[in-house]
């Protein structure tokens, strides 16, 4: 059981990578919209992952209730958990990746978005930022 949940977690890490490249490659490319609709598999990986991580957890906690730590895993569990940490290290990574490009845009369109509303429109009224939103008021 152990074994087939560690192919599992590994199978799920390895499309969390498929996707986050993806997601890489579309930021990069600005499409934004088709990044967006990749939302709902995340969402369902991260379960689907969860469950696992959860699972593994029980299983390694019941055995350790009657097993001493260097009997608890055997020797193809032990390579797969290998695998395991190297899928979650390699998905931390290309994550952080994509977390400083989100951030890149993120910060450019606000940057833009306050240059754009520190100006005076040509229709008599002036854009004045807020702590929460642009507000406007009407010029006299």
């Amino acid at each position: 059981m152990l074994i087939n949940d560690l192919k599992s977690i590994i199978a799920i890490l390895n499309e969390f990578i498929k996707v986050t490249n993806q997601d890489i490659q579309d930021i990069q490319e600005a499409q934004h919209e088709i990044l967006f609709k990749r939302n709902d598999k995340k969402e369902k990986l991260l379960k689907e992952f969860n469950d696992y991580k959860h699972s593994i957890d029980q299983e390694l906690v019941t055995r350790s209730q009657t097993r001493g730590m260097d009997d608890l895993l055997d020797e193809t569990e032990g390579e797969y958990l290998d695998v395991f940490k190297e899928k979650l290290s390699e998905f931390g990574e290309l994550h952080k990746r994509f977390s400083k490009m989100v951030f890149s845009v993120n910060h450019f369109y606000t940057n833009l978005m306050h240059k754009v509303t520190e100006s005076e429109t040509q229709i008599g009224y002036e854009v004045k930022p807020s702590q929460l939103a642009p507000t406007l008021h009407l010029k006299g």
